[in-house]
């Protein structure tokens, strides 16, 4: 039986913490879910948590509905990582946005959820390469699309002469939406992009004149990867600009009514001097007053590194963090970091892949790196944890922090196709394994019981599976009428770490209903009424029968005779006799035989001898 050993497992042999940054055993098979909804290619590009700790995702499938169809899917898992069957189609919601569509992008808003990503124009079969625009759709919480929303739920904007992609987007306090991409021109080459939607899903014409805002201050191809809003309404966006010819991190920040922030880079644009060579920002957030951003920097064609910056809400570097405002994560060679989130102890977590040196397949990338930059080394080794999911290459595109503290990571495995991979990590030391005692409860028949854990911080119980609505403590009563044949478990925390106990299965009592046999004199007769008739000085004896061997009670008459509490009973004389008791295992199930014993004894009379006829 496990039991919870949080401070002794250390010095117990054979038993050990699960460190920061293992993967949490609870989620999916040993802490990974693989999802195939289509026939060929299949991706997760964002990942979010809701406030029960179930997961959504944003991405796209092709083949789902047809082996030349790409949907745009959100995708729905439970605690466990298993689909959620009311969800969509079997947990799938599918955007018909077009022929042709995908998404990157995914925010959590009151009523639903909001994604973002790109779907064809038009698709006639002709076109191998048809431009796509801008879309937007918001989905219900049970996976329908909200046609409250643009036209039918979904929104396409249209914007330069080539392609138009959502790369991110963002949802102010105000219900208003943020979108960042980029748009082609005219030459295909691209301009990072900015819209602003209101909460219906059309444009909002006070941002940038027009809900639009393209950048257009290089010569060379610029785009945004990821956006932000500040809690002044100003927006932040993170992506790349080329530079003299070489692809630089970009930063932009502008206004809430779409103009660039001049306080911020030059006239609201920043190319920060991270390294002398090629880099690109890919993940941005707000912390504090600060900006964080993550990305990779390329000293070379095989030489990689995956990047954490902090910048001051003007753009310069964080002299406090890491000496200089940039960290990289060490931990993990040829890495890529492509989204970051911030725990609640200031702590940054940045996700991505890492390859080897001789560039083999990647890895998922998780580090973690302390509030003032440095590696976090109690994370993993030297900071980074890198998971192999599938023989073939796998990424982790975005991350997501659970209300609990654990760490959701999201993106693709490939093998000869690629399926939506999911990993969940631990984000701290966790050994958390709760017991229900007792181990195999048996009820009597109208009883109840109770099961009960160790001492944990929270505790959620389960029947059947299902989570049991308010029972949140350390025990459960349980009874015989609703819940014989059901299994029980229970979920406990400790702080950021939880763990579910082995499941119990709850069993009840079955008794045969009491019966009254004789021994001893039989009687002598039986009269007409089914009395039995005895003589006097007879001894007949009732048994009641096993197991109705505790709080035995007969009675005579319908009165309880004192001291006739035995499972057999000599019979002194006539009366009306009944019997009733319990099982020495249930003794308050006291059941009565359900039979009157009536007995009559006749009175011994002495012969006498008559004289008839003449004496001689």
């Amino acid at each position: 039986m496990r039991r919870h050993l949080l401070q002794a497992l250390s010095i117990l042999p054979g038993l050990a913490l699960a460190q920061p940054g293992s993967l949490d055993p609870t989620f999916g098979d040993a802490g990974v879910v693989l999802l195939q909804p289509g026939f060929h290619f299949d991706e997760a590009s964002a990942v979010a948590t809701l406030p029960d700790n179930t997961v959504i995702l944003a991405g796209w499938t092709w083949g789902l509905f047809g082996p030349d169809t790409i949907r745009g899917l959100v995708v729905h898992l439970l605690d466990d990582g298993s689909l959620d069957p009311s969800f969509g189609m079997g947990g799938y919601a599918p955007i018909i946005g077009g022929e042709r569509n995908s998404l990157n992008g995914l925010a959590v808003t009151s009523s639903g959820f909001v994604v973002a990503g790109s779907a064809l124009a038009e698709y006639d079969g002709t076109d191998p390469d048809p431009d796509t625009q801008v879309l937007l759709a918001r989905i219900s919480t049970t996976g329908a699309i909200d046609p409250g929303f643009g036209s039918g739920g979904i929104t396409k904007t249209d914007i330069g002469s080539g392609d138009d992609v959502a790369a991110d987007i963002a949802v102010q306090p105000d219900g208003r939406i943020v979108v960042a991409g980029y748009t082609e021109d005219a030459n295909g080459e691209k301009n990072g992009l900015i819209m602003r939607y209101d909460a219906d899903g059309t444009l909002d014409g006070t941002f940038s004149s027009d809900g639009k805002l393209v950048i257009t201050a290089w010569s060379g191809e610029d785009a945004l990867n990821d956006v932000a809003v500040l809690p002044d309404g100003s927006i932040v966006g993170a992506g790349y600009a080329t530079v003299g010819g070489v692809r630089k991190s970009m930063l932009v920040k502008v206004s809430t009514d779409g103009t660039y922030d001049s306080a911020f880079g030059i006239d609201g644009l920043l190319v920060p001097e991270l390294s002398d060579s090629t880099s690109s920002a890919h993940g941005i957030l707000v912390a504090d007053d600060g900006i964080l951003v993550c990305g990779k920097i390329e000293e070379s064609f095989l030489e990689t590194v995956a990047y954490l910056a902090r910048f001051m809400s003007d753009g310069t570097p964080d002299p406090v963090f890491n000496g200089n405002g940039l960290a990289l994560v060490t931990g993990s060679p040829h890495g890529d970091a492509l989204d970051l989130a911030l725990q609640d102890d200031g702590k940054v977590l940045v996700c991505g892949k890492s390859e080897s040196e001789d560039i083999e397949p990647g890895e998922f990338l998780l580090a973690r790196f302390n509030p003032d930059g440095s590696v976090d080394d109690t994370f993993g080794s030297n900071g980074a944890v890198t998971t192999d999911i599938d023989p073939g290459p796998s990424y982790a595109r975005s991350i997501a922090i659970r209300p609990d503290g654990r760490i959701v990571l999201a993106g693709a495995a490939w093998l000869d196709y690629s399926d939506i991979a999911v990993a969940r990590y631990l984000p701290d030391n966790c050994a958390v394994f709760p017991s229900i005692s007792p181990e195999g409860p048996i009820l009597c028949p109208n009883g109840t019981g109770e099961l009960s854990t160790e001492a944990f911080d929270t505790y959620q119980w389960y029947k059947n599976g299902a989570e049991i609505p308010g029972a949140v403590g350390q025990t459960l009563t349980v009874n015989s009428a609703d819940d014989v044949g059901s299994w029980f478990k229970v979920r406990t925390t400790i702080d950021t770490c939880f763990g579910f106990s082995d499941s119990i299965l709850v069993d009840g009592h079955v008794f045969l209903l009491p019966t009254v046999s004789q021994t001893g004199d039989a009687p002598n007769l039986i009269g007409d009424n089914g009395e039995q008739i005895y003589c006097q000085g007879d001894d007949p004896i009732l048994v009641l029968s096993m197991p109705y061997d505790t709080n035995v009670q007969w009675s005579v008459n319908g009165e309880p005779i004192p001291g006739a509490n035995d499972t057999l009973y000599a019979v002194p004389g006539s009366g009306s006799y009944t019997v009733e008791g319990a099982p020495s295992v249930c003794p308050d199930f006291i059941q009565n035989a359900g039979i009157t014993i009536e007995m009559d004894f006749h009175p011994y009379v002495q012969p006498t001898i008559y004289q008839t006829g003449i004496l001689l």
